[in-house]
This record gives C-alpha cells, sequence and structure tokens, in this order.
C-alpha cells in the first residue's frame, strides 16, 4: 500500500462515524420531530474546551513520536558499525568473516521480527547476549581490545534504543486524560444531537465538520500514542514509524 493511500486510513474509519450521526440527528428531526433544545452558542464553551484539551494530548503523543521516528535510523546505523567493527576484528583473529556477518544478519532479523510482533522482547535480549557471547570469543581469539571494547559500546548502544522503543510502546500517554477525553468528545457529540440549528443546510455542515474533526483527531492520537504498533504479516499503518533504515540495511548485509 502506497503512503499517498495508508494516509487516508484514519478518515476512512472516522466517515462512518460522522455519517452515522448525521443519520442520528436527521432522523430526530424529520422523524421524531426533534429540533432541539440548545442554541450554537450554548455549546460553544464546551467545544471550545475540548480543543484544549486535545491540543494537549496531542502534543505529549508527538513528542515521543518524534523521537521514536530517530530509532530505526540509529538502530541501522549501530548494526552496521558493529558488523564492520566485528569483520575488522575478526579479520586479525582466526574467527571467519562469514560467523560475524551471520551472528549480525541473526541479530537485525529478529529485532525486525520483535517490531512486528513475531518475536518477544525476551528472545531479542537473546540475541543479543548470543553477539555478546561473539565478542567474548573475538577477545579470546586474540582481537585488538579496543576494537573488542568499542563493539561492546555499540551493542549498549542498541540495547538501549531497544528498550526506549519498547517503553514507549508499551506505555500509553496519561490514562486518565484519555477517560476524560472520551467524556468530553461524547459529551460534545450528544450535544451536537441536542443543538437547534437555523436550517438544514447549518445543521449538516457544523455537525459533520466538529464531528469529523473531534473524531478524527482522537483516532490520530490513538494511534500515534504507540508508533510501533505493527501487526504481524502487515505493511505499517499511516501512523507507524517507518522501519526501511532497518530493512535497507538487511538487504546491504545480504548482499555482502
Amino acid at each position: 500500500m502506497s503512503r499517498s493511500i495508508k494516509k487516508w486510513e484514519i478518515s476512512l474509519r472516522t466517515l462512518p462515524l460522522v455519517a452515522a450521526l448525521l443519520a442520528i440527528k436527521y432522523a430526530l428531526g424529520a422523524y421524531a420531530g426533534f429540533q432541539g433544545l440548545l442554541s450554537l452558542q450554548e455549546i460553544g464553551l464546551v467545544v471550545t474546551a475540548g480543543v484544549f484539551l486535545l491540543g494537549f494530548m496531542l502534543s505529549g503523543t508527538l513528542a515521543d513520536y518524534k523521537e521514536s521516528e530517530r530509532i530505526p535510523g540509529e538502530m541501522a546505523s549501530v548494526l552496521e558499525n558493529m558488523e564492520e567493527l566485528t569483520i575488522n576484528a575478526a579479520q586479525q583473529t582466526g574467527v571467519s568473516a562469514g560467523a560475524c556477518r551471520h551472528a549480525c544478519m541473526q541479530l537485525i532479523n529478529t529485532t525486525l521480527q520483535w517490531f512486528y510482533k513475531q518475536s518477544s522482547q525476551e528472545e531479542l535480549y537473546e540475541q543479543l547476549h548470543a553477539f555478546a557471547l561473539l565478542l567474548h570469543r573475538l577477545s579470546r581469539e586474540g582481537a585488538p581490545p579496543p576494537i573488542i571494547g568499542r563493539t561492546f559500546l555499540e551493542l549498549n548502544s542498541l540495547r538501549k534504543l531497544i528498550t526506549r522503543a519498547g517503553v514507549i510502546s508499551r506505555t500509553g500517554f496519561l490514562s486518565s486524560g484519555y477517560a476524560l477525553l472520551e467524556l468530553l468528545l461524547a459529551a460534545i457529540l450528544l450535544l451536537l444531537l441536542l443543538t437547534n440549528f437555523p436550517s438544514q443546510t447549518l445543521m449538516f455542515t457544523i455537525t459533520s465538520t466538529v464531528s469529523l474533526v473531534y473524531i478524527y483527531l482522537y483516532f490520530l492520537i490513538r494511534d500515534i500514542d504507540d508508533p510501533f504498533e505493527y501487526e504481524a504479516g502487515k505493511e505499517a499503518g499511516a501512523a507507524e514509524v517507518a522501519l526501511f533504515p532497518l530493512e535497507e540495511y538487511r538487504r546491504r548485509l545480504q548482499k555482502r
């Protein structure tokens, strides 16, 4: 699925809810004779309060999302540097370069499988430990200590990036904030149903616009709250961080 199509995913989830709200509003007036109890001015304060809360929730989730965008690229750089360092160390010992590349391939494969929910975080940490054992072997075979020490530093950096990605993925942003946001969203939609509009054209315009913005932003906040919410065997959605730096490094490693 192309990026231009993915960007409409949230819209496609939002539009049916907006259409259902419009249908209920129209049915209340056309078939039940209910025109509303409130005016547009009377619900303005509640709608404005929703704007402030949406802005607060969106800014909080975007902070983690922007940090998450850097993680795949930094991981790919660390992995490729680890490969080059271990190959350099292997050339000065009896360990084959093929064994080092195989260890790097296992590590990048497990990392991508972990992102796509095909491997657990424990399995990924076990793979990191296996790579550390390779470094100990290279050290025993006489690899230069500066190279081994630098590779261990890169391995530690990779472990920190994996841990940070796991924390971001499993930690939601302010569950109490979501509770208030959902309550306020339900209240705004209910108030739209209870509002008496001067004309049917204004009713369709205001109801569709306000409900579209609020429901869309709610889904958007939910999606970007976990930027690593990939599903096994499926492409990343529009709100997930792209993993192409890791995929591209794996292809480079396969060629070597």
